[in-house]
């Protein structure tokens, strides 16, 4: 597992009669992180396991509260309320919340070549082979701006199951969630055509609204969502992560861990900055599947992170997907990469069976096609996403 470098700070010396244990709480803060990326006085604090969280986080009017993948809540605090916290015996850690992305880099017209890559490696080729079961029976949570549910693409598979974001809206007002939603699951560009897909809203407004409280809050809520979904699941249960913080976060990585130890695969973008994937959350989470984009000529694309976190690359530049009026577009990002990635999951789960995410991940790897990719850097897998050998 990488170890993140990070800064922990001390807190102030209190009276002896105060001190609930003999060293605060780390107040976790990566390193590169820069005060811009830091929503102020706005902190994630982690409970130990026999902690109540309720109780705890009712004296500070939490923004969320988190008892599934976490215990622990999400609040704004003072300085003296930070401390207090920190001298806590319930306390495991504490980080101050940074501002969450979304993974998408640019959007043009007319481009058509991506989900025909994932069938077949041939630079030109025009078709997308799959098996007719296309994930039927599975489900997929798609953790982001939330999915227009009512777009033909959809074909009525599609279910709006929570907004946390905080703009109160039970749509996708940006656009982001549509687009990677209609890559793992719509009718026309999406490579599990028969998914259900579950919307869960993270980030609203036009993308302003929401942070890395809000996204560990829709993990949790996922935590929780899918026990009852077992039913109406029965091939297997996965979730789509193209949202994420950069630098990375150790409550969130927290988070995307207990999804994965809970059963659920994990897709996640790996992120656009063209840097080392352990830069990013939850992509710097060894158990989830991480991924990256490549472009049309088989390249890594440009923007794409990389290293030796990464699982797997799939088309990511110029891919054809829907925006949240359903009108046909072209866009590019990591975050359309990783919903191609579970919706072959999806795919797999109904044809082999559900054999856990991180054996699903390596299943991945080996039905990819190997050492195909340029611009790859050294100490980075090369493997491309391909569905060929699992089509009958």
């Amino acid at each position: 597992m990488r170890i993140f470098p990070l800064i922990f700070f001390s807190g102030l010396a209190l009276a002896a009669a105060k001190i609930k244990r003999s060293t605060p709480a780390d107040l976790v803060l990566h390193r590169d992180v820069t005060s811009a990326q830091l929503v102020e006085h706005k902190y994630i604090v982690i409970l130990k396991s026999t902690a109540d969280s309720l109780e705890i986080s009712t004296k500070y009017d939490a923004t969320s509260l988190y008892n599934a993948t976490l215990n622990g809540f999400a609040a704004f605090l003072n300085d003296d309320e930070l401390e207090a916290q920190r001298w806590e015996s319930d306390v495991e850690y504490v980080q101050q919340v940074q501002t969450a992305n979304i993974s998408s880099v640019s959007t043009q017209e007319n481009a058509g070549w991506g989900l025909s890559r994932i069938s077949n490696s041939t630079v030109g080729s025009t078709s997308y082979s799959y098996d007719e079961s296309a994930g039927e029976g599975t489900c997929i949570y798609i953790l982001d701006t939330g999915i227009s549910v009512n777009d033909p693409e959809f074909e009525g598979r599609a279910t709006f199951v929570k907004e946390l974001s905080g703009d109160g809206v039970s749509d996708d007002t940006v656009g982001h969630g549509t687009s990677v939603a209609a890559c793992a699951a719509s009718k026309t560009y999406g490579t599990s055509k028969k998914a259900k897909l579950f919307a869960v809203k993270v980030v609203g407004g036009n993308g302003e609204i929401g942070d890395s409280s809000t996204v560990i809050a829709g993990m949790d809520f996922i935590g929780q969502d899918f026990i009852s979904r077992q039913e109406e699941c029965p091939a297997g249960i996965l979730v789509n992560m193209s949202v994420g913080t950069q630098p990375p976060m150790q409550s969130m990585n927290d988070a995307a861990r207990a999804l994965v130890e809970a059963g659920l695969f994990v897709g996640v973008a790996a992120g656009n900055f063209n840097e080392d994937a352990s830069n990013r959350s939850p992509g710097a989470e060894p158990l989830v599947c991480t991924v990256g984009a490549s472009d049309s000529s088989n390249n890594r694309a440009d923007f794409s992170n990389f290293g030796e976190l990464m699982d797997i690359y799939a088309p990511g530049k110029s891919v054809d997907t829907i925006d949240r009026f359903g009108a046909p577009i072209s866009s590019s990002g990591t975050s359309l990469a990783s919903p191609y990635v579970v919706g072959l999951a999806a795919n797999l789960m109904v044809l082999e069976g559900n054999p856990g995410p991180i054996a699903m991940c390596q299943r991945l790897q080996e039905l990819g096609v190997t050492d195909i990719l340029g611009n790859i850097p050294t100490g980075t897998i090369n493997i491309l996403a391909n569905n060929i050998a699992a089509t009958s």
